[in-house]
């Protein structure tokens, strides 16, 4: 009474189906879990690596577009 047949004829026990489809449903959700934890750190450490490949010159050069920038916030006082 404990035996699922499945497609292919065999005979597998329930309670290891459920075990084995469990397993697999919790290495799935850690697999999702270490690539939202490690995805965005190897993106940071992978631009860093990036900006350490520059020669100091430009790291040091003026902004090559100064009119993006917003020299009026400058101005603005803080909040007191």
């Amino acid at each position: 009474m404990d035996e699922v047949t499945t497609p292919l004829g065999t005979g597998s026990a329930r309670r290891s189906v459920l075990r084995q489809q469990g397993m697999g449903l919790m290495l799935r959700g850690a697999l999702y879990g270490a690539i939202a934890f490690f995805g965005p750190i190897l993106f940071i450490v992978g631009l860093w690596l990036v900006g350490q490949l520059l020669p100091e010159e430009s790291k040091l050069a003026p902004d090559p577009t100064p009119e993006s920038s917003v020299p009026w916030l400058a101005e603005v006082p803080a909040f007191a």
